[in-house]
C-alpha cells in the first residue's frame, strides 16, 4: 500500500544518530481472505476456488513487494533484510518488533471510527503493545523541521525523551 511504502521511505529520511539495521516486514493475513468470502452465499467448491485464487494473488504481490523493498534498501544505502511472514498483521509485527533497542515504523491507512471498530487498527494495536517506540506514518516523507514532545513527567515520558536524545540527530 502507499502507507506501507511511505513508512519504508521514512526510514531513509529520519535523522538518526547512527545507521540502523533495517528489517522490512511484509505480512500476509490469509485468514482475512477467507473471512471476506464468508459473507457470501456458499456454493460447494466455488468459494474455495475463489479463495485459492485470491491467496495466489496475495503471494504474487508479496513477492513483488519484497523485491521492491530490497531495491529500496539498496538505493538508500541501508543495511538490512526483507522478511515475509504469514499471520495476523498486528500480532506478527509485535512478534518481530525489537524488544528494547529499536523502533517500529508502520503505515496508517487512516481508517474512520466505523472501519477501526469493524476491522481493527493495526497501527493502534502495535502502538499500544510494542515493547519499543513506534512511529505511525500517515503521509509520504518530507523534511521534518519541528517536533512536539509532550510530557507528563512520567517514567514513560522520560524514556521517550531519552530515545529522542540518544537515537535522533537532527541537523
Amino acid at each position: 500500500s502507499n502507507h506501507g511504502r511511505w513508512a519504508m521511505e521514512w526510514v531513509g529520511q529520519l535523522p538518526l544518530a547512527s545507521q540502523p539495521t533495517v528489517t522490512v516486514l511484509h505480512v500476509i493475513d490469509k485468514a482475512s481472505v477467507r473471512s471476506s468470502f464468508l459473507a457470501q452465499p456458499v456454493v460447494w467448491g466455488v468459494n474455495e476456488e475463489a479463495i485459492e485464487e485470491e491467496s495466489d494473488q496475495l503471494d504474487a504481490r508479496a513477492k513483488e513487494t519484497a523485491e521492491q523493498a530490497k531495491q529500496y534498501l539498496l538505493a538508500m544505502g541501508l543495511k538490512g533484510k526483507v522478511v515475509r511472514a504469514k499471520g495476523a498483521v498486528g500480532t506478527t509485527i509485535l512478534e518481530k518488533a525489537p524488544k528494547r533497542d529499536g523502533l517500529v515504523i508502520v503505515g496508517s491507512r487512516g481508517l474512520d471510527r466505523l472501519d477501526r471498530f469493524a476491522l481493527g487498527s493495526v497501527s493502534t494495536d502495535v502502538s499500544l503493545q510494542a515493547p519499543c517506540p513506534v512511529l505511525i506514518v500517515k503521509e509520504e516523507p518530507r523534511p521534518t523541521a519541528r517536533m512536539v514532545f509532550a510530557t507528563d513527567g512520567s517514567k514513560a515520558a522520560e524514556k521517550a525523551l531519552q530515545f529522542l536524545m540518544e537515537k535522533m540527530a537532527p541537523h
